[in-house]
């Protein structure tokens, strides 16, 4: 956890739109170590109640599909004060030479991650409270250029780039996004064993810190930028120096 001071968050109800696992679940525990009141939704029930155990108590879960907006409506109902809106909701990679793209599996990314954050944001928005805020977690890829990325880069792009129209239409909440680099999260268990190390390696190789990051890394930011009551509008990249490394 942050070796800065957290007020306390008795009283406080924070939402997180995809934390049951990754930086959706660490952020979900930081808020709930800090005495906040906590609700996580995400399409897994089994996933959701992994991760209540790990959050401990004051937790509710809601299991549905993020782009489904009467579950959604439901689930905000049923939080009622929100205090902080998280809304990390992943699974919109999809890479590989742009003339060489699936076009129906750009288009279930977009489902997967844009989609789902646009729902959450339009129905979770107008709940939020006046001096809360609303932060949305998408990609560094959403911020550079990369060869073979151009899928990525459209779906945490098009996110990136309604922070400062949401920001002045929400005000006085707050709105911005963390833009991570890589993270090493179960998100990747998708990958082969070796095949996800030698991901990592490369990638390291790529970051001025030598290394990717953790999610408890990216959860201790996010916590920090939902509750600074004088940042507004902006896109964050938390990248370990990506965007600064020539190295690609």
């Amino acid at each position: 956890m942050s070796d800065f001071p957290i007020k306390t968050l008795s009283g406080k109800s924070a939402v997180v739109v995809g934390g049951s696992s990754g930086i959706g679940l660490a952020t979900a525990k930081a808020f709930a170590v800090n005495g906040a009141k906590v609700a996580i939704c995400s399409r897994s029930q089994e996933k959701l109640d992994a991760a209540a155990s790990v959050i401990g108590t004051n937790v509710l879960t809601r299991a549905f599909d993020g782009v489904d907006e009467k579950a959604m409506k439901s689930f905000v109902a049923d939080v009622g004060r929100i205090d902080y809106l998280v809304i990390a909701a992943g699974g919109g990679g999809i890479t590989g030479p742009f003339n060489s793209l699936d076009l129906a599996e750009f288009r279930r990314a977009f489902e997967r991650k844009f989609w789902v954050q646009v729902n959450a944001a339009k129905i979770g928005g107008p709940a939020v409270e006046s001096e809360g805020s609303i932060t949305f977690v998408t990609g560094i890829f959403g911020l550079k250029a990369l060869r073979n990325n151009s899928g990525v880069s459209a779906v945490n792009g098009a996110i990136n780039a309604m922070v400062g129209p949401l920001a002045i239409e929400f005000a006085p909440v707050r709105v911005n996004a963390v833009s991570p680099g890589l993270v090493d999260s179960p998100y990747w268990d998708r990958l082969q064993p070796d095949a996800r190390e030698r991901l990592f390696e490369q990638r390291a190789r790529n970051h001025l810190t030598g290394r990717v990051g953790k999610p408890d890394e990216v959860a201790d930011f996010v916590l920090h930028v939902a509750l600074n009551t004088f940042l507004c509008g902006a896109v964050i990249p938390l990248d370990g120096g990506f965007l600064l490394a020539d190295r690609s």
